[in-house]
């Protein structure tokens, strides 16, 4: 699907961090082959997350100092009038506020994305302005059902929609699993993997404590994390307490994730609460079984039957729930079959279309 000329002004704080970030990039490479005329204006450097072909988007880089520039607005203002862009979408907060007021200051349509759901919000002043200038949007677009019932609080159902993560599923099922020895395992070893960011709503703490339960049960098991973030240093202190630095190891990011979760007996994410976790759909794309806390934004976007399912406070649950994966193989790769048949269909190329069609329902209104 293709329409003729159509320019698209993302603007996003950074092109280095998470999920929102990687499906910015996965978003603006299919709209570039598209045909769509994309831009990404953005002020935070760093090394960037994405792989977006430089033919296929223009950057804007705006020069700032720091979050709370207030010339920052003006900037996206003056680029907004140059640029005369036939939407706006805005990413995370800081610009969901100024490229939402840039949008409202030039006239243009534009659209806000929902990355998480109400339980990541707490009452800063911040929250309350993101929550007024998103009510002004044309459309808003969640990606989980969760964030869509945040916003049907503030707008009509037909303003606000859902949309799933993409998810690169060809890229994904030819990555190259990575020899064990990478991380001091062998190849009889039961790899355990958690990927994403050591917090508080990734309940990392917990998620450990259950695993000492289950590699006290299976020698031939480890652990694999693999992220940043603040609990880094008491998960590497947990870790040295109870002695299992050769069978727990706290990594840093990798490129060989894809890879790893091909590897992987399980992957186990007991977050807290979510939006449309991009580390779940990827390990369900290289037909990982997967390890869930019983949270609606696991069972929306997996369905019941394709994960286990444990509750997130739980130690002793968690534990049981992995150890059902390890002693039953045939089972777990039965549930993992359902997840990425669940997947295959969020496809980087049919998400995109389905941006393209709200754009068209944005800009006519």
């Amino acid at each position: 699907m293709e329409i003729e000329r159509l320019r698209i002004l993302h603007c996003i704080p950074g092109l280095d961090g998470g999920g929102a970030e990687r499906q910015l990039s996965y978003l603006a490479t299919a709209l570039g082959r598209k045909g769509v005329d994309v831009h990404v204006a953005y002020h935070m450097r760093g090394a960037r997350v994405s792989k977006i072909p430089e033919s296929s988007v223009t950057f804007h880089e705006l020069t700032s100092h720091g979050n709370r520039d207030p010339l920052l607005l003006w900037r996206l203002v003056k680029i907004t009038r140059r640029l005369k862009p036939d939407l706006i979408q805005t990413w995370l907060l800081q610009m969901d506020v100024l490229g939402g007021l840039a949008a409202l200051m030039t006239g243009t349509p534009y659209l806000t994305t929902e990355r998480v759901v109400a339980a990541a919000y707490t009452g800063m002043w911040k929250v309350k302005l993101r929550s007024w200038v998103g009510a002004r949007a044309t459309l808003v677009v969640a990606n989980s059902q969760g964030g869509r019932e945040y916003w049907l609080r503030r707008k009509p159902p037909n303003f606000v929609r859902f949309v799933p993560n993409a998810v690169p599923v060809e890229d994904v099922r030819q990555a190259l699993a990575p020899y064990p020895e990478a991380c001091g395992a062998v190849e009889n070893k039961e790899i355990l993997l958690f990927a994403g960011r050591y917090c508080e709503q990734k309940n990392v703490l917990i998620h450990l404590e259950a695993l000492f339960l289950v590699l006290s049960e299976r020698p031939a098991a480890m652990a694999l994390f693999v992220g940043s973030g603040p609990l880094e240093s008491e998960l590497v202190d947990q870790v040295k307490r109870h002695h299992m630095e050769d069978r727990v190891k706290i990594l840093g990011y990798t490129q060989q994730l894809w890879g790893w979760m091909k590897r992987a007996r399980a992957l186990i994410s007991v977050s807290l609460f979510e939006g449309s976790p991009n580390v779940v759909g990827e390990a369900a794309a290289a037909g990982c079984p997967l390890v869930l806390s019983d949270i609606p934004e696991h069972r929306a976007l997996l369905g019941d039957d394709s994960a286990y399912f444990v509750p997130c406070d739980a130690p002793t649950e968690i534990a049981r729930g992995i150890l059902d994966v390890l002693r039953n193989p045939e089972q777990a790769n039965a549930k993992a079959e359902l997840a990425y048949a669940r997947m295959s269909g969020f496809t980087i190329n049919s998400i995109a279309d389905q941006y393209l069609e709200l754009y068209n329902l944005a800009i006519k209104r």
